[in-house]
């Protein structure tokens, strides 16, 4: 029976650690992205779109929710961790 309770306590000790990191990143970003060429969304692909999917496409992608800033629709992130969006016609084929 303790070794129950003790599960419980953590099962819900790790949810509300979850969930208040959950409300902490909706929080803390702000709705309108600096850059112009990008939206803001509350639900992106973890796996943008950079020039280097473009020219070598991912063949998988986890399912989660990003909230922030995407490039807008014709324009890809310039690079897989970088802020900068770029037109697909300017990404370079290798």
């Amino acid at each position: 029976m303790k070794r129950n309770i003790v599960s419980g306590v953590f099962a819900l000790a790790v949810l509300f650690i979850i969930l208040d990191n959950c409300d902490a990143q909706y929080n803390s970003v702000g709705r309108n992205c600096t850059n112009p060429d990008q939206v803001f969304t509350e639900c992106a692909s973890a796996c943008s779109l950079t020039c280097d999917d473009y020219v070598n496409p991912k063949n998988w992608c986890t399912l989660q929710c990003i909230i922030g800033c995407i490039c807008r629709p014709g324009y890809a992130f310039q690079t897989t961790f970088g802020t900068r969006c770029v037109p697909i016609s300017d990404c370079r084929r290798k």
